[in-house]
């Protein structure tokens, strides 16, 4: 990469009726390709990197995950008393035949949630095996 870099410099040189090179700008590009081509020192092991990120990326999905339940449970610890307000004997007949009347569905549902999270799971493991 260097030979062609200074062949095309030559040339220019040679046939430099309307353009010319600089001393300095030569020598500001050869500094530039030079420190480019040398191998950075300055940066972690790519294991180490890994390490690093999978643990920003554990610490982020923790944070949004407790983020979540709180809202969750803050939710539930509102609609409780109002829930607890409407408990009398024809409400929870009518829940209890509501449950009855759909409680394939219901079964459904819960495992299609089930589902979708140990998935979800398997992709995460997956990934960062890779």
């Amino acid at each position: 990469m260097d030979i062609p870099r200074k062949k095309i410099i030559e040339r220019l040189k040679e046939n430099s009726s309307n353009q010319e090179i600089l001393d300095t700008d030569s020598k500001i590009y050869d500094f530039l390709s030079s420190n480019l081509e040398k191998e950075s020192t300055h940066s972690f092991s790519p294991g180490f990197a890994k390490s690093i990120t999978q643990k920003i990326e554990t610490k982020q999905q923790l944070r949004l995950n407790v983020t979540i339940y709180s809202l969750v449970s803050l939710l539930v610890l509102m609609i409780l008393p109002l829930l607890i307000s409407f408990l009398n004997t024809e409400f929870i007949s009518m829940l209890s035949t509501l449950f009855l009347q759909n409680k394939f569905r219901i079964a459904f549902l819960l495992f299609l949630v089930i589902l979708i999270q140990s998935g979800e799971k398997l992709i995460n493991l997956r990934k960062h095996r890779i």
